[in-house]
């Protein structure tokens, strides 16, 4: 078993050792999804993890960082902020029991949707800068599930206005050393999450080398058409690849 804790350290880690290392000149890199660079996408991170993360605790008590402004960015201090911010974030996340277990199913145990939300964010900034500055991806299990657990909670609601035949099923498979797998199925008035063994309308399998870039929004689904297949009902196949829930 996992805990929060031990996940966003051991992300928050990842951070700290890729950013470490950077040139002024990666520092100063463009983010291939738009105009920002490697140092506005660190800033929008740590600023975004602490609001969200003292927002989701009602934290008050703890010390007030001023994060660098991306007009006078200091690597250094920006590293110093990161390690005193997780530090004192530490406590708070030990409450969350588990994150990132899968249970003897495979299937994943169910935390918070807010505290879900920041880690994908996070996880999602971070294969940002480690794409602009040709690092390796963070795309083991351990930490790319959770991510792509959070996206998967929006499907009910991607599809609430699709209406097919009641007990249609439509299988999500991502493409990657362990397959990671759900399931939706039209009830009477919504579409619920199921792990029933049966028939799917549609079977879309993604590889998990563009499922990030595409459900945050970064290709189109055209652009990365060698990268997914639909199986089935072809419209319900691409409604699901339309999926971006982080466009709020």
């Amino acid at each position: 078993m996992d805990n929060a804790v031990n996940l966003f350290q051991r992300l928050n880690s990842k951070l700290f050792e890729l950013l470490s290392g950077l040139s002024s000149e990666q520092w100063n890199k463009n983010i291939s999804s738009g105009n920002a660079k490697v140092q506005d996408i660190a800033i929008q991170l740590l600023d975004e993890s602490r609001q969200n993360l003292f927002h989701f605790f009602d934290v008050s008590d703890l010390n007030d960082i001023q994060i660098n402004s991306f007009k006078d960015f200091n690597p250094e201090t920006y590293l110093s902020d990161l390690q005193i911010i997780n530090k004192q974030l530490d406590p708070y996340l030990n409450k969350i029991p588990t994150f990132s277990s899968l249970d003897k199913n495979n299937t994943f145990i169910v935390v918070p949707i807010g505290l879900l939300k920041v880690y994908a964010k996070n996880w999602l900034y971070q294969q940002e800068i480690r794409q602009a500055v040709g690092a390796s991806l963070l795309l083991e299990t351990e930490f790319y599930h959770p991510f792509l657990e959070y996206c998967m909670r929006f499907l009910p609601k991607h599809f609430e206005n699709v209406c097919p035949a009641n007990d249609t099923i439509i299988s999500i498979e991502i493409v990657a050393e362990i397959n990671m797998k759900w399931q939706i199925i039209r009830r009477e008035q919504s579409w619920d999450f199921t792990e029933v063994q049966a028939h799917s309308a549609t079977q879309v399998y993604i590889d998990q080398n563009i499922t990030w870039i595409l459900f945050s929004g970064g290709i189109d689904i055209y652009e990365a058409s060698q990268y997914w297949q639909v199986i089935g009902n072809q419209d319900l196949g691409r409604h699901v690849l339309s999926l971006r829930p982080f466009d709020d």
